[in-house]
């Protein structure tokens, strides 16, 4: 099934919300010989050889437990206020989890994947994410330019661009705002910065001329917490 996606290691499986469906687990023979499979009484368990789990899980060091589970999607519709981020084909799959997990701590509404995205379902992305999978709502695999457009009508629109006249601290992110992160190396496209309110580009005093996009998105996302506890 195309629906389904993984998580990987006890302390990420046992984060699961009662309410995802998990189809299955799989637990290596070490593992199922050590521990006690008490934990995993919400799904069939299936005891794979070592050799088998390690294809499994792709790890370097694979700790011995696969939760397989049901995807999750929300809808648009349900973004109403808050704080959206949305990747703008953010290619890079840790990159991409990292920034759900900032999304997660700093309590946004939601995270909204437009195509071209990495998979945030993904091992790597997972494996970013940690449990914030579960926890922030996700929309992916959308139309960049009818969803910012959609948007629009509730949310100042915020990409991040090099081109940017307005630095984070001046945006009033207090009220309902949508952030913009872009791809890894050519940023948002002409199209998509002309639908945005306001363009954020973050001071850089030192050497260095740009910054990793999940850097770049939690400072913005964390600049919106620090406004709204003020």
């Amino acid at each position: 099934e195309t629906n389904l996606f993984c998580v990987e290691g006890i302390k990420s499986v046992l984060e699961i919300p009662t309410d995802y469906e998990i189809k299955y687990f799989i637990l290596s023979e070490s593992y199922a010989k050590k521990h006690s499979t008490i934990e995993f009484s919400r799904a069939p368990v299936h005891v794979a050889d070592e050799k088998t789990f390690a294809k499994a899980s792709g790890a370097v060091t694979p700790q011995g437990v696969i939760a397989v589970c049901r995807k999750k999607e929300a809808s648009i519709k349900d973004f109403a206020n808050g704080i959206v981020l949305v990747l703008c084909e953010t290619q890079d799959p840790g990159n991409v989890g990292t920034l759900v997990r900032v999304a997660d701590a700093a309590g946004c509404t939601g995270v909204i994947l437009t195509k071209g995205c990495a998979d945030v379902y993904g091992k790597k992305a997972v494996s970013a994410a940690a449990a914030s999978v579960f926890r922030v709502p996700l929309v992916t695999n959308v139309d960049a330019d009818m969803t910012i457009l959609t948007l629009k009508k509730n949310f100042l629109i915020c990409g991040t661009s090099i081109r940017g006249e307005n630095l984070p601290y001046s945006i009033d992110f207090t009220k309902n705002c949508v952030i913009i992160i872009g791809n890894e190396g050519a940023g948002l496209s002409q199209k998509i910065e002309s639908f945005c309110d306001k363009l954020i580009k973050i001071p850089m005093p030192g050497h260095a001329d740009s910054l990793n996009a999940a850097v770049a998105g939690g400072i913005i996302v964390f600049e919106t917490v620090r406004q709204r506890i003020m």
